[in-house]
């Protein structure tokens, strides 16, 4: 197993947390994105590395079809100036009490599977994961596919997979899921220090 196929398997918790991995409620304290609308909401808190986490903000349009419409953007890789999505790397950080573009989706912990659990690795790398190699439920289009995995033979990494919430443990969401039945990948490299990201669905 290489390093880019090595990853930690998560679920969605039935229970919410302030601190730590999380999605849906509303952001951290302090952190918003630079390209706001009404449109822009939150979406989740995850790791990146010792004293650092990433919060993603999506500016969807789920009334009108065109480019702000995730089910009609499926299938493009997304470069850090597009703003549909923003990534914000901040320090470690708390759930704002504060209902400031809170998201649709109800606030869950994001649990990492212990090990000791994991009975079958190759089956939960299609689902929730931070890290590894990006699987998609998009098989017809070969030439997506090839680019955000020709991603990991350069300098960048899954920062996470977000599937749709039926893997082993979810927690059940009363809401509309962003992304159907796609699965949502950010993919980040470091340069001078710097995190920077693409990201995409499919």
């Amino acid at each position: 197993m290489t390093e880019n196929e090595v990853f930690t398997p998560f679920f969605v918790a039935p229970d919410d947390t302030d601190v730590g991995p999380r999605m849906g409620g509303n952001p951290p304290k302090g952190v918003r994105p630079r390209h706001q609308s009404e449109l822009t909401k939150y979406l989740m808190t995850v790791p990146v590395k010792s004293g650092m986490e990433a919060s993603i903000f999506a500016s969807f349009d789920f009334d009108n079809d065109g480019p702000a419409n995730p089910f009609d953007m499926c299938g493009v890789l997304f470069e850090e100036s597009d703003p549909l999505v923003e990534v914000v790397f901040h320090s470690h950080s708390e759930r704002d009490s504060s209902a400031t573009l809170p998201s649709d989706i109800p606030g869950h912990k994001l649990k990492a599977m212990d090990a000791e659990v994991v009975d079958n690795m190759d089956e939960l790398s299609e689902f929730h994961k931070f890290g590894g190699v990006p699987t998609f439920q998009l098989k017809h289009n070969p030439k997506f596919i090839a680019d955000c995995r020709d991603l990991l033979r350069s300098d960048y990494q899954q920062l996470v997979q977000l599937a749709f919430p039926v893997g082993p443990c979810d927690a059940v969401i009363d809401c509309d899921w962003p992304f159907g039945e796609y699965i949502f990948h950010v993919f980040i490299a470091f340069e001078g220090g710097s995190p920077r990201y693409k990201y995409c669905w499919g």
